[in-house]
């Protein structure tokens, strides 16, 4: 059976109930460009897991930064584009602290900051335009960035 989707795009229903969607056609066609594999993630059984020396996701994430860092390298960045962004303050960065200092309370992260950020903005030169730049992770590697700006009185 195929079903009609919105924008003309079609599926074919392949799994009936009671079965998983790994092995229809669909998914073993899209599964190598379309789906994400994590390097934290441990999907070995338990017996394999415990015989590998049961780390979790935090052991094994803390491992992987490690090796991110030490394998860093900056890339190149264009002179006039380096000049063009000044000097960063470091005095203006991070001000109030990051979410870890305040103990990351799970699902409430990104209400703090922006909170924290409204909260410093207010407390600005009212005579004078004031913006701040906040970045907020979600959901274990989506992102999302906001400019916040309190206007002059």
């Amino acid at each position: 059976m195929t079903n009609k989707l919105v924008g003309g795009a079609t599926m074919t229903c392949e799994v009936g109930p009671g079965k998983h969607f790994f092995g229809c056609g669909h998914t073993l066609a899209n599964y190598e460009h379309a789906f994400w594999t994590s390097d934290v993630a441990d999907n070995n059984s338990f017996e394999q897991w415990r015989d590998d020396g049961a780390k979790g996701a935090p052991a094994r994430a803390n491992v992987r930064w490690k090796r991110l860092l030490a394998e860093y390298e900056q890339p190149k960045l264009d002179p006039a584009i380096d000049e063009a962004l000044g000097a960063l303050d470091r005095d203006r960065l991070n001000v109030h602290g990051g979410s870890l200092g305040a103990g990351h309370p799970f699902g409430a992260t990104g209400g703090r900051i922006v909170a924290s950020l409204a909260k410093a903005l207010s407390e600005t030169d009212p005579a004078r335009p004031a913006r701040g730049l906040i970045s907020i992770c979600a959901a274990g590697g989506l992102g999302v960035t906001a400019i916040m700006e309190a206007p002059a009185a």
